[in-house]
């Protein structure tokens, strides 16, 4: 089942990040959270649309799904990033950024929201 996180940049509301995520509670404790799709509020791109990314940051791990160029307001991903957890506290960090070119390298925030892996488990977001 699909769970939505309202993202913010500024304070203000920028949209939201649909994903989909799997928890292994028992031996290694897995998080494989699948990145879905995003509706966002403000495509900053002036003369072309967004080439937006996510990354997401459990604990002290980071990865990022793919670019996707072109995709304005409204891009699909559907990838799966795995992550081990120590506990249920750890902090996730969720920023879905535009590429401005050198492959992630140089980026403008479209939007952010920080959870732990418990508000995940709830469905708090």
């Amino acid at each position: 089942m699909p769970v939505k996180i309202y993202l913010t940049n500024s304070g203000k509301d920028a949209g939201i990040l649909e994903l989909e995520m799997v928890f292994t509670p028992v031996k290694g404790r897995q998080l494989k959270i699948r990145v879905c799709r995003a509706e966002l509020k403000e495509d900053l791109d002036i003369f072309n649309k967004m080439d937006p990314f996510v990354t997401v940051n459990v604990g002290t791990q980071s990865k990022r799904t793919t670019i996707k160029k072109e995709a304005g307001k409204t891009p699909e991903w559907n990838e799966d990033l795995q992550f081990e957890y120590l506990n249920d506290e750890a902090p996730v960090l969720f920023m879905v950024k535009d590429d401005d070119g050198e492959e992630g390298v140089k980026f403008e925030q479209c939007g952010s929201a920080q959870l732990t892996v418990s508000d995940l488990m709830k469905g708090e977001h």
